[in-house]
């Protein structure tokens, strides 16, 4: 066998080791998938089921199927990520204090004021966070985004104020148009809280990209897959020097 044919063999494995390292990488980076419910069905369910019942039967009966809904949210979760989390956990005490008033007193005020107290307690849990450098929302999403401290404390101060501003604007919606105009308040629970809160995500994506941060193990990985075909092109030449 000839230096040439050797220096072949030698280099033939290597052509392989780019798709090596993809198949490597992608086994690796690939989310494992998840166990339970899945998030969105948790998070939304007990809207749509409150949108469905007040839609067929009013408020006190789409009250009561949030009550049932919102604890079986929480149960879904805890199944899926084996933890309870602070704030569903305050927001499904809320729905069954306030719903349970509700349908006892006959009076659906105090569904009415249920946004603003989950949205009041929210921000101010996370301007107190920020005041006391703690944070809050990073535990909330720490898992879905890597900032660096101070984009952590930016987007808290800005997710903060909104949450204010939106319960301001929920007592502003049910004190106006309750009881003769429910179903306006009615879509700006269903449809205004949350696409408020998604078109606030968006406007701060510049944010979150400016103080995002790349881990170092991408960089490695993202090397692992292009490294192989330069040493691949590489080795030939030094064998054929020797």
């Amino acid at each position: 066998m000839t230096d040439g044919d050797d220096a072949k063999n030698r280099a033939a494995p290597e052509a392989g080791a780019p798709e090596r390292a993809l198949r490597g990488v992608t086994a690796e980076d690939a989310p494992a998938p998840e166990a339970g419910a899945p998030k969105w069905l948790t998070d939304f369910g007990p809207l749509v089921v409150f949108a469905v019942f007040y839609k067929w039967r009013g408020i006190y009966w789409a009250t009561g199927s949030l009550m049932l809904a919102a604890p079986l949210a929480l149960a879904l979760a805890y199944a899926r990520n084996k933890k309870l989390e602070t704030m569903p956990l305050v927001t499904a005490i809320i729905v069954l204090v306030f719903g349970g008033l509700t349908i006892a007193l006959g009076d659906p005020r105090f569904i009415y004021i249920k946004p603003t107290l989950v949205s009041g307690l929210s921000g101010l849990t996370l301007l107190g966070g920020v005041a006391m450098k703690r944070g809050f929302m990073k535990s909330l999403f720490g898992s879905a985004l890597e900032l660096s401290d101070d984009g952590w404390r930016k987007l808290s101060l800005r997710f903060g104020l909104l949450l204010l501003a939106l319960a301001a604007t929920n007592e502003c919606v049910w004190r106006t148009f309750t009881p003769a105009r429910e179903s306006v308040w009615i879509y700006f629970k269903l449809l205004g809280i949350p696409g408020l809160t998604m078109l606030f995500f968006v406007t701060q994506l510049p944010l979150i990209k400016r103080h995002a941060i790349t881990k170092p193990d991408a960089v490695t990985k993202r090397d692992a897959i292009t490294k192989p075909d330069e040493r691949a092109s590489a080795e030939p030449k030094a064998t054929d020097k020797s």
